[in-house]
């Protein structure tokens, strides 16, 4: 059992690298977990056979506690966005800048397709967390494409509010590749006055380049009952090359 799976409700997930007919891998990841996600895979995946490494994905475990207050209400290839109770979470992976002008209309587009989401909803609890691939504590053209939509809606930027002591004087980086002497933050922006604690999990199980962020928040979803019950599907793949083809 993943060590986040025993202290989490929810938990965000990115680049999970899954097909579209594989997602049901992350219901089995833990049984007192539902998932929903999305596969980046389709269009590969229609232009002819498999071929070399899968990519992108994103998904959202939700314990089987709050699974009943939880609804999903939008799911695309770079963000997935559920009300738990009456707060929004929205999980992004939003694109890395290829220096031209294909970055900036693909990060405008999945930007306003997230503030859609939000107005449309009505909602004032928002939590938007996941992988910007650009930080907010300095200008670049991600963060001023976010800013620009998002300012208004008075979602701002919370890195300040992670706790460093942990890092003993060392940079706040949640993504580092050595090799390459490069590292960055992976930021969060949500409404400021919910958040009780945030820190980065730093863990020796955990292979990965990048390093989770586990935040405590202060908002009840008990009062708000979206489902009469989580849906929980079994999901089975059939083998062809073990159908019996004589009967």
């Amino acid at each position: 059992m993943p060590s986040p799976c025993k202290c989490s409700d929810i938990i965000l997930i990115q680049e999970h690298w899954l097909y579209l007919d594989d997602l049901y891998k992350l219901d089995r990841t833990n049984d007192d977990f539902v998932s929903t996600a999305t596969s980046a895979m389709q269009i590969k995946t229609a232009c002819g056979p498999r071929k070399g490494r899968p990519f992108g994905g994103v998904g959202v475990l939700l314990h089987n506690s709050i699974a009943a207050s939880a609804k999903c209400v939008a799911k695309e290839d770079r963000f997935i966005a559920s009300f738990v109770g009456d707060a929004l979470i929205v999980k992004v992976y939003l694109p890395f800048d290829t220096n031209d002008s294909y970055y900036e209309e693909a990060l405008h587009d999945i930007i306003q397709k997230i503030e859609k989401v939000i107005v449309s909803n009505g909602t004032m609890n928002v939590f938007i967390g996941g992988d910007f691939n650009f930080g907010f504590t300095c200008v670049s053209r991600g963060s001023e494409v976010f800013s620009d939509v998002m300012t208004p809606l008075t979602v701002t930027h919370c890195d300040d509010l992670i706790d460093t002591t942990q890092l003993c004087g060392r940079p706040l980086v949640t993504y580092m590749r050595d090799m390459h002497h490069c590292s960055s933050v992976s930021s969060f922006l949500n409404v400021r006055k919910h958040i009780v604690r945030s820190n980065l999990v730093i863990s020796g199980e955990n292979m990965s380049d990048h390093l989770p962020l586990s935040i405590v928040f202060n908002w009840s979803v008990t009062n708000i009952i979206h489902s009469s019950k989580p849906t929980v599907v079994k999901h089975q793949r059939l083998c062809w090359d073990k159908a019996d083809l004589v009967s």
